[in-house]
C-alpha cells in the first residue's frame, strides 16, 4: 500500500476526529495533495491549529513525498499519540519506510516488542485493559484455592495468570509512554556528551531520525535514554514528539 492509497484510507476517519471548520481546511489540503502539490498541501495542514491524528498522518505523507524523512517520521509518531488504533497501525508501517529511507535501525527486539504492546493497547483501549487486569486479579484472589483442585481449574488458573501478566505489561508500557517525553534527532550525526555542556567528553553519536526518551532537562540540554545508550544532547538538535 503506497502513501497515496494510505492517505485516502485515512480520509473517512478524519470526519469523526476533526471539527467541522477544520474539516473544510483538511479537505482542501487533501485536494492539493491529490493534485501532487505536496508543498502547498503541507502549508495548509500546518495552518490547522488543533491537529488531530488524521492531520498529522497526512502531513507526514506530504513530508515523505518531498523526501523530508525525519519530518515525516515525527508527524507520523505524533499521529500515534492519540491512540486511534487504525491510524497507529498504518502509521507504524509508514514509519518503517521512513526509517529505511534514513538507514537507521528499528531498535532491538525488546524495543520492537514495546512498540507492538503499545499498538495492542491502542487497539484494545487502556481502560478496557485495566478492567481485564482487575477482573483477573480479583477472580484469582477469590477462587485460586478452588481452581487448583482439578486439572481444568489449573488450566483456567494458568490462563488467567497469563492474561494478568500480559495486561500488566500493556498497562506499564502505556504508562511509560504517557509519562516520559519522546524525541527524534533532526540533525545529521549528533554527538552525545557525558554531561550538559560543550566541555564534557563525547561518548558517541546519534544518526538523524534516531528516537529516544528524555529523562531530564537542564538549561539547553536534555539527558536522554535509548535502548543502546544514554547521555546529554543539545535541545536544538532534536524535536519532541
Amino acid at each position: 500500500m503506497n502513501v497515496r492509497k494510505i492517505s485516502l484510507f485515512i480520509l473517512p476517519i478524519s470526519f469523526y476526529i476533526c471539527s467541522v471548520p477544520t474539516q473544510e481546511v483538511f479537505l482542501r489540503a487533501n485536494q492539493e495533495y491529490k493534485k501532487g502539490d505536496h508543498i502547498y498541501a503541507q502549508t495548509v495542514y500546518q495552518s490547522i491549529e488543533h491537529k488531530g491524528p488524521a492531520i498529522w498522518f497526512n502531513l507526514g505523507n506530504c513530508f515523505y513525498e518531498q523526501k523530508k524523512f525525519v519530518d515525516a517520521l515525527i508527524a507520523w509518531r505524533r499521529s500515534q499519540k492519540f491512540g486511534i488504533s487504525h491510524i497507529s497501525r498504518v502509521a507504524e508501517k509508514s514509519i518503517k519506510r521512513a526509517q529505511d529511507s534514513l538507514g537507521i535501525s528499528r531498535g532491538s527486539r525488546m524495543h520492537r516488542f514495546y512498540k507492538e504492546i503499545n499498538l495492542l493497547v491502542s487497539s484494545i483501549g487502556l481502560w478496557f485493559l485495566q478492567i481485564i487486569f482487575l477482573f483477573c486479579g480479583i477472580f484469582l484472589l477469590l477462587f485460586i484455592s478452588r481452581l487448583w483442585l482439578s486439572s481444568i481449574g489449573r488450566i483456567i488458573g494458568l490462563l488467567l495468570i497469563g492474561i494478568l501478566i500480559v495486561s500488566f505489561i500493556g498497562i506499564a508500557a502505556s504508562w511509560y509512554d504517557m509519562n516520559y517525553c519522546h524525541a527524534v534527532v533532526k540533525e545529521v550525526n549528533v554527538e552525545l556528551s557525558v554531561g550538559p555542556g560543550d566541555d564534557y567528553h563525547r561518548i558517541g553519536s546519534f544518526r538523524q531520525g534516531s528516537e529516544f526518551v528524555i529523562a531530564q532537562e537542564r538549561g539547553e540540554w536534555y539527558k536522554i535514554q535509548s535502548p543502546d545508550t544514554h547521555g546529554w544532547l543539545k535541545k536544538d538538535v532534536c524535536e519532541i514528539i
